[in-house]
């Protein structure tokens, strides 16, 4: 991974070059190996490396040849294939990275059927010398972040992060996002940002820019998959899809830098560890923590059967502090709204101090294979579709268990999804009235089944926030994480599938658990549903956090979406109860007067 910023050039004033490459000094966490600068006829490029693939600077960046310059952050899993591709069409090689790759394929097959033709995660910028339009690039799910804006004389400024643009480009908060996030927690769902006019690109799409034209024309060049239900005879069995994940893990701990997994005791990151190299080097990383003991037990015993992985507990105490949290806001530029962020810091900080660049993680398999109890409510209407009554009423009764239903409870609510469909909201009302704003957002899409129900997840919310954030940690510490179960193909393949294949037996991931059984340790196969992760909410806002949150509604609300003297004494009230529903809402209320508090730092 690495650090992207462009400005579109509409003078030659040295003034505006040098801020330019001082606003591309703040990036250098995202890439420490080298920081690079180029001027195009209509852009600045800047653009700092983080050394993955090829670690000679025959793969810097800007990369530029045949007139073509390209800067790539991510990466392309299917390189080495499109390499022997583009030599059997006469092409010579002078690195040994993908951005060459990338290049290639746009100068002979022409920018939109090369990038159809990547797997993997990235945002590409594509400058021609030959054509001032400038084309912006993200994967196809959204996990590679790219940032747009526009200064105050209009010209277009591009970055992988949020706070680069803050000194380019002049804005003021997004007063609806605010609400928003402090209401019900919701971010980045709509591309929007904390700011006015800071917003990012689409995933999946091509957007091409003139310039001075302040407008993007955008195409497409993939969409989620479709679903239409498929007979019990026209489906793929079990093993091409377990052929395509292991080939699909297999390309993601390939590097040239030491590789790490961050290992919890459910099945997903068991997975990634059981498809590890048993030859290589591969170090593990895992939450200590007395509310992870039980979960402790099952790493331990698959670190005992996976011999060839090093593995460390990193311990969170030293993470709790509110130094940490206001360090990580400052960074985002804008708060986050759950805690386990705190956490997934800690773990990739130790993981980057010990040397690791690379860090693989499940995350996503719960979307893709059917993993959130909740979900099960959306996969019996699925199945309501095509199954009679009483065929459904028997799997409601092998997954009430594993829900907060009845059997009967869980029958009646599956028939009102499946007849009106319903958002599943998992946050709760504020405790205190916030200043609520109406604005015009993508809306949520109220899905009746359970297919509808993980595109809803995996597109609207709440991946397209948790992809952001963990660029944003892991990027703060100079480590690139891959997430497999995101990988497109693996989207595609699992959605060919029928829903009942998801949640089967009495156990949800089902299809996971079938395609994975010869690998999967015995301990881990059987397990239900995987553990609370170590830290919560309410020990961080009530026994660590208690005391600024304190002082800060001792003074005035700035934008005035609380009343200081409400929350306080509702705050102490909860404090002294220790009250569990409340705590969401008032960590992130924390990160919200947290945030306000940078704003000096943020060039507001």
């Amino acid at each position: 991974m690495c650090g992207i910023l462009v400005q579109e050039k509409i003078s030659d004033s040295l003034e505006d070059e040098y801020r330019f490459q001082h606003v591309l000094e703040s990036l250098s966490h995202r890439g420490p190996d080298s920081t690079n600068f180029d001027i195009a006829k209509n852009y600045y490029l800047g653009f700092t490396r983080l050394s993955i693939l090829d670690l000679t600077s025959n793969s810097n960046q800007p990369y530029s040849r045949y007139g073509l310059t390209v800067l790539f952050n991510g990466e392309i899993y299917n390189h080495l294939a499109l390499r022997t591709k583009l030599r059997s069409l006469g092409f010579v090689f002078q690195s040994d990275g993908d951005a060459e790759v990338i290049l290639l394929l746009i100068y002979h097959y022409g920018h939109e059927q090369a990038i159809s033709m990547l797997e993997g995660m990235f945002s590409i910028v594509i400058s021609c010398d030959h054509s001032p339009i400038l084309h912006l690039v993200r994967d196809r799910v959204g996990i590679k972040p790219l940032w747009y804006s526009f200064t105050d004389r209009g010209a277009l400024c591009v970055s992988s992060e949020v706070r680069q643009l803050l000194q380019l480009c002049p804005t003021t908060p997004n007063l609806s996002v605010i609400s928003d996030f402090l209401i019900s927690g919701d971010m980045y769902h709509d591309l929007l940002s904390f700011y006015n006019n800071i917003c990012q690109f689409p995933p999946g799409i091509i957007a091409s820019y003139y310039p001075g034209s302040k407008e993007f024309t955008y195409t497409s060049y993939w969409q989620p998959p479709s679903y239409s239900p498929p007979t019990s005879h026209n489906y793929p069995g079990p093993e091409p899809l377990r052929h395509l994940l292991s080939q699909i893990v297999n390309e993601h701990f390939s590097c040239d830098v030491p590789v790490g997994i961050a290992l919890s005791g459910g099945i997903d990151s068991t997975i990634l560890a059981a498809l590890s190299n048993p030859s290589s080097s591969i170090h593990a990383y895992s939450l200590a923590g007395s509310t992870g003991l039980a979960e402790h037990q099952l790493i331990d015993q698959t670190i005992h059967e996976l011999k060839h992985i090093n593995h460390t507990y990193v311990e969170t105490r030293p993470f709790e502090t509110i130094t940490t949290l206001r360090s990580l806001i400052w960074s985002f530029s804008q708060p986050f709204r759950a805690s386990q962020t705190l956490y997934q810091y800690a773990l990739r900080k130790v993981a980057s101090e010990q040397g690791i660049r690379v860090l693989l993680t499940g995350d996503g398999a719960d979307e893709v294979f059917g993993g959130y109890t909740y979900g099960i409510p959306y996969y019996i209407a699925s199945l309501l579709i095509s199954y009679p009554h009483e065929i459904c009423q028997e799997y409601c009764t092998q997954l009430a268990p594993l829900t907060s239903f009845t059997p009967s409870e869980l029958f009646s609510y599956s028939l009102l999804i499946q007849r009106n469909g319903i958002c599943y909201q998992s946050l709760t009302t504020p405790p205190i009235p916030v200043n609520s704003l109406q604005r015009d957002i993508k809306s949520y899409y109220a899905p009746h089944t359970l297919r509808e129900f993980s595109l809803n997840r995996l597109f609207l919310d709440p991946v397209p926030y948790w992809n952001t954030v963990e660029d944003l940690i892991s990027m703060s510490v100079s480590i690139e994480t891959r997430l497999p179960f995101l990988d497109a193909r693996l989207l595609n393949a699992v959605f060919s599938y029928p829903d009942h294949l998801h949640y089967s037996h009495g156990s949800n991931k089902f299809l996971l658990r079938l395609i994975s059984d010869d690998i999967l340790p015995d301990h881990i196969k059987t397990l239900p549903r995987k553990y609370q992760k170590p830290g919560a909410t309410p020990y961080l806002i009530y026994d660590c956090f208690s005391s600024t949150l304190l002082d800060f509604l001792c003074g005035p609300d700035p934008l005035r979406f609380i009343d200081p003297n409400l929350a306080l004494n509702r705050f102490s009230r909860d404090l002294e109860s220790r009250n569990v529903t409340n705590s969401d809402f008032w960590f992130r209320l924390l990160g919200y007067f947290l945030w306000l508090d940078t704003r000096n730092d943020l060039s507001w």
